[in-house]
C-alpha cells in the first residue's frame, strides 16, 4: 500500500469518528502543491448530508488529522473543505462558458 493510500485510509477513519453522527457521503483526499509559497498540502474534501459540522467538531478534526500526519513524519498541512452534495456538483464540474 502506498503512502498516500495509507493516509487516505487513516484520515478517512478519523473524519468518520470526529464528525459522527454526521452522515458522510464522500471523502476525497489528494496531494496538492499550491500551499503558501508552493508548499505541499493535503486537500481533504468532505461531502456530508445533513447539518453542517460545528466549530468544535471541525477544530477537533483538524487537530486529530494534523497530529496523525506529524506522527508519521508527514509535514503536509491538511486543508479541509466541507461540501453538501449540491455544492459538490458545482465544485467538481468544470466551468461552462457561453
Amino acid at each position: 500500500m502506498s503512502h498516500l493510500a495509507k493516509v487516505r485510509k487513516s484520515v478517512s477513519d478519523i473524519v468518520k469518528v470526529e464528525l459522527a453522527p454526521t452522515p458522510i457521503v464522500k471523502i476525497n483526499i489528494y496531494e496538492d502543491e499550491s500551499g503558501y509559497d508552493g508548499e505541499p498540502l493535503y486537500r481533504i474534501d468532505i461531502v456530508f448530508d445533513g447539518e453542517r459540522p460545528g466549530a468544535e467538531q471541525v477544530s477537533s478534526l483538524l487537530l486529530r488529522v494534523t497530529d496523525y500526519l506529524w506522527d508519521i513524519d508527514d509535514e503536509r498541512f491538511p486543508l479541509i473543505t466541507f461540501l453538501t452534495p449540491e455544492d459538490a456538483k458545482d465544485y467538481y464540474d468544470p466551468v461552462k462558458l457561453d
